[in-house]
């Protein structure tokens, strides 16, 4: 019985701590559009959050390949698949140098990690197969369906031109779909370090 109870106390904990993490990203769009009024502009707390919780997801797949040999280019895949999305999400950054710049950047990076990942099939798949038996992989899915997904359909502008009729106002679906954005991303960080911590140490 002790057992279950501490099982238990660690399933709760972990609750606790991803909901502490959550509600800690989620205000962050309240302070954009209460406090701050810039309504969830390409410079504010919510876009900002998303692009640092994007690399430091992508980072600890990086982190992970460098300390796993034999899962490497799995991790290497997956930490270059999460980095052509932070290009895109830094499009605006990217426009400053030419418009559409960022297209380039990240398929250099697409065939950086592709040829890496084609030459060692092994450790590619091998690292591949890691991450998807994780526990935290159900988490995974679900925030990159958030971002890739969902963000896209409750954003689009049919929806709200019949839902808001006449009042019809672009903000209010900007601040939704970037507000599902960034509750994606954080499950993403979220399980990504889960997955961390699941590995054994070396």
């Amino acid at each position: 019985m002790s057992s279950d109870l501490h099982t238990i106390a660690r399933a709760l904990r972990h609750f606790l701590i991803c909901a502490g993490v959550i509600a800690f990203f989620s205000s962050l769009l309240f302070v954009d559009v209460i406090w701050l009024h810039n309504f969830v502009k390409e410079i504010s707390l919510t876009e900002i959050a998303q692009e640092g919780l994007l690399a430091a997801t992508a980072l600890v797949y990086f982190l992970l390949a460098r300390r796993y040999p034999a899962w490497r280019y799995g991790f290497v895949l997956l930490g270059g698949f999460l980095t052509t999305m932070l290009i895109r999400e830094l499009d605006a950054l990217f426009d400053l140098v030419k418009h559409g710049s960022w297209v380039y950047v990240a398929l250099l990076v697409t065939l950086a990690c592709l040829a890496g990942a084609a030459t060692h099939m092994r450790s590619t798949v091998a690292g591949l197969a890691c991450f998807v038996r994780a526990r935290s992989y159900g988490m995974m899915i679900c925030g990159l369906l958030c971002i890739l997904l969902f963000s896209r359909l409750i954003g689009m502008h049919a929806i709200w031109e019949h839902v808001l009729l006449d009042g019809y106002d672009r903000t209010a679906k900007n601040v939704v779909e970037e507000g599902v954005e960034l509750f994606g991303y954080t499950l993403c960080f979220l399980a990504s370090v889960q997955f961390m911590r699941g590995l054994p140490r070396t």
